[in-house]
């Protein structure tokens, strides 16, 4: 093998090495390596959504136009143990304050979904469109937002946008997926709402760095 070759082969390996993503486990306390496992993606960006469980976690891996693989990870203090959960099509937002149920958005679309754990087997989608009386021309205009969540055990809340930028927030029954009604603010809030899991909910205001916290 000539020199050219050689670094061919090198060049190619590295390509092949760069590829290769991994899914780290570290000590908070001074960074050392405690575990990794190949996550098989070719990530455009990700992130983690936490269990009440220190020793599980979600990873959502955004791909771009392939896919949002879901993958669920368990350390067991030695080891970490990955698995893919559904067929790429949908992305990981939240899991539940009590740790049974995940919640996701479809790739293309938005449309939240719940799913049980530990498999991950989709227990209800949520409806298209939260007003099923209005007319056929309005409902079309409605499009899902990315951002939902668990409010409480019992309740997610999300975003829909309609023709013209129109945002609204609707609380969701979190078993049967049934739409509960829709949040009526006193103000001007943001796109998506960010539930936190306690009974409570974050916006911005009229302004984005306004900060608002609001409760059942």
């Amino acid at each position: 093998m000539d020199d050219h070759q050689r670094r061919q082969r090198l060049d190619r390996r590295d390509v092949e090495t760069k590829l290769d993503e991994e899914w780290l486990v570290l000590d908070a306390a001074d960074g050392r390596l405690l575990g990794r496992a190949s996550t098989g993606t070719v990530a455009a960006g990700s992130h983690h959504v936490p269990h009440p469980d220190p020793g599980q976690l979600g990873l959502s891996v955004g791909e771009g136009q392939d896919g949002v693989p879901l993958l669920w990870g368990r350390w067991d203090g030695n080891r970490l143990t990955v698995t893919r959960v559904g067929e790429d099509d949908r992305g990981l937002v939240d899991v539940s304050p009590d740790g049974t149920r995940l919640l996701t958005t479809a790739h293309w679309g938005q449309q939240p979904a719940i799913h049980r754990l530990p498999d991950g087997a989709v227990i209800r989608e949520v409806t298209i469109d939260p007003r099923p009386d209005a007319p056929t021309e309005d409902q079309e205009g409605v499009s899902w937002g990315y951002r939902c969540g668990f409010v409480d055990d019992h309740t997610i809340i999300a975003s829909t946008i309609e023709r013209g930028g129109l945002t609204r927030h609707w609380l969701i029954d979190a078993t049967e997926g049934n739409c509960l009604g829709q949040v009526e603010y006193p103000q001007r809030v943001s796109e998506d709402p960010v539930a936190l899991g306690d009974g409570t909910w974050l916006t911005s205001g009229g302004h984005p760095f306004h900060l608002l916290l609001w409760s059942l």
